[in-house]
């Protein structure tokens, strides 16, 4: 199946980044404030953890949904690969609920919905313009 192996790698290396403890960080409470932690950190944080927050959350699941319409062709309308992106989010989150040095954040589910709607919209460009071509 084409596709296949870009898009497990994709949801592999989210989990590889996002479930298994990170002990750099200071364990806080759950966040479901919308907006409060990017607030933070952009007026509270040095400037580099806010960078480092906001697009590492877009960039890591930007490949999710570029890949995801890809792999499953029949599933490809932006709404079908946003709500995938969200509820993989929102399942990453639920998980760090229980790893003690994760700390589960709304903002992060905003941001990586944010990123699979980036994705998304690049594998359109890819799929009409330069696939199209061909």
């Amino acid at each position: 199946m084409k596709y296949s192996v870009d898009y497990s790698i994709s949801v592999l290396f989210i989990f590889a980044l996002t479930i298994f403890p990170n002990h750099s960080y200071v364990v806080a409470q759950p966040n479901f404030l919308p907006f409060a932690e990017i607030w933070e950190l952009l007026t509270q944080k040095p400037f580099g953890d806010f960078l480092y927050n906001f697009f590492g959350n877009i960039i890591l699941f930007v490949p999710f949904g570029f890949f995801y319409p890809l792999r499953f062709p029949k599933r490809n309308r932006m709404a079908q690969v946003v709500t995938a992106g969200l509820l993989l989010s929102v399942t990453v989150e639920c998980i760090q609920t229980m790893q003690p040095a994760r700390m589960t954040d709304i903002d992060d589910v905003i941001l990586n919905t944010a990123g699979t709607w980036a994705g998304y919209k690049l594998s359109y460009f890819y799929s009409t313009i330069i696939k199209g071509r061909n």
